[in-house]
Protein backbone atom coordinates (compact mmCIF):
# COMPACT_ATOMS: atom_id res chain seq x y z
CA UNK A 1 0.00 0.00 0.00
CA UNK A 2 1.83 3.17 -1.59
CA UNK A 3 1.55 6.35 0.76
CA UNK A 4 1.32 4.63 4.58
CA UNK A 5 4.45 5.59 6.41
CA UNK A 6 5.62 3.92 9.47
CA UNK A 7 5.60 7.33 11.46
CA UNK A 8 1.74 7.95 10.39
CA UNK A 9 1.27 4.02 11.84
CA UNK A 10 2.79 5.14 14.88
CA UNK A 11 1.17 8.12 15.40
CA UNK A 12 -2.53 6.41 14.48
CA UNK A 13 -2.17 3.61 16.78
CA UNK A 14 -1.42 3.70 20.14
CA UNK A 15 2.27 1.78 19.85
CA UNK A 16 4.94 2.59 22.37
CA UNK A 17 8.01 3.59 20.46
CA UNK A 18 11.42 2.67 21.41
CA UNK A 19 10.88 -0.85 22.36
CA UNK A 20 9.46 -4.28 21.72
CA UNK A 21 9.10 -7.41 23.70
CA UNK A 22 10.48 -10.35 22.84
CA UNK A 23 9.01 -13.92 23.90
CA UNK A 24 10.92 -14.20 27.33
CA UNK A 25 9.23 -11.03 28.34
CA UNK A 26 12.26 -8.69 28.33
CA UNK A 27 12.04 -5.00 26.44
CA UNK A 28 14.14 -5.06 23.53
CA UNK A 29 15.39 -1.37 22.84
CA UNK A 30 14.68 -0.08 19.33
CA UNK A 31 12.01 -0.66 17.21
CA UNK A 32 13.63 -1.53 14.19
CA UNK A 33 14.53 -5.18 13.18
CA UNK A 34 16.94 -4.84 9.98
CA UNK A 35 16.39 -6.13 6.11
CA UNK A 36 15.74 -9.48 4.94
CA UNK A 37 16.94 -10.18 1.65
CA UNK A 38 17.10 -11.16 -1.58
CA UNK A 39 14.31 -9.71 -3.89
CA UNK A 40 12.34 -7.10 -2.18
CA UNK A 41 14.23 -5.53 0.89
CA UNK A 42 11.48 -6.13 3.64
CA UNK A 43 12.50 -3.85 6.86
CA UNK A 44 10.88 -5.25 9.88
CA UNK A 45 9.79 -3.10 13.05
CA UNK A 46 8.58 -4.19 15.84
CA UNK A 47 6.59 -2.57 18.78
CA UNK A 48 4.29 -3.34 22.20
CA UNK A 49 1.31 -1.32 21.88
CA UNK A 50 0.31 0.75 24.75
CA UNK A 51 -1.57 -0.56 27.97
CA UNK A 52 -5.22 1.12 27.81
CA UNK A 53 -7.29 0.58 30.27
CA UNK A 54 -9.21 -1.22 28.27
CA UNK A 55 -6.65 -3.64 27.20
CA UNK A 56 -7.27 -6.85 27.97
CA UNK A 57 -4.08 -8.32 26.44
CA UNK A 58 -0.88 -7.16 25.81
CA UNK A 59 -0.62 -7.00 22.26
CA UNK A 60 2.81 -6.91 19.98
CA UNK A 61 2.86 -5.32 16.96
CA UNK A 62 5.40 -6.02 13.69
CA UNK A 63 5.14 -3.62 10.98
CA UNK A 64 6.40 -4.48 7.13
CA UNK A 65 8.03 -2.31 4.58
CA UNK A 66 9.39 -3.23 0.96
CA UNK A 67 11.68 -1.22 -0.98
CA UNK A 68 11.02 -0.82 -4.51
CA UNK A 69 12.93 -1.95 -7.17
CA UNK A 70 15.96 -0.13 -7.21
CA UNK A 71 16.56 -1.16 -10.81
CA UNK A 72 13.33 -0.25 -12.44
CA UNK A 73 13.14 1.77 -15.19
CA UNK A 74 10.23 3.45 -14.44
CA UNK A 75 9.84 7.28 -14.30
CA UNK A 76 6.63 7.00 -11.97
CA UNK A 77 8.18 4.78 -9.27
CA UNK A 78 7.57 4.50 -5.63
CA UNK A 79 10.37 5.92 -4.37
CA UNK A 80 9.60 5.43 -0.53
CA UNK A 81 9.32 2.36 1.07
CA UNK A 82 5.71 0.71 0.68
CA UNK A 83 3.69 -0.73 3.29
CA UNK A 84 3.51 -4.69 3.25
CA UNK A 85 1.71 -5.19 6.40
CA UNK A 86 1.05 -5.73 9.94
CA UNK A 87 0.90 -8.77 11.98
CA UNK A 88 -0.78 -8.46 15.34
CA UNK A 89 -0.50 -11.27 18.18
CA UNK A 90 -1.35 -10.93 21.78
CA UNK A 91 0.91 -11.57 24.71
CA UNK A 92 -0.76 -14.84 27.19
CA UNK A 93 1.31 -14.90 29.35
CA UNK A 94 0.96 -11.89 31.76
CA UNK A 95 -2.38 -12.79 32.13
CA UNK A 96 -1.49 -16.57 32.52
CA UNK A 97 1.19 -15.95 35.43
CA UNK A 98 -1.62 -13.46 37.51
CA UNK A 99 -3.96 -16.36 37.37
CA UNK A 100 -1.76 -18.94 38.73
Amino acid sequence: MAGITRSALEQMFPLDVGYWIDAEGNRRYGNYMGVVPPRVLLHRYRYRASNLPTSRFPVDVELSFGDPNPQSSEKDMQKAPVFMGAFLTRDYSEKAQRHR
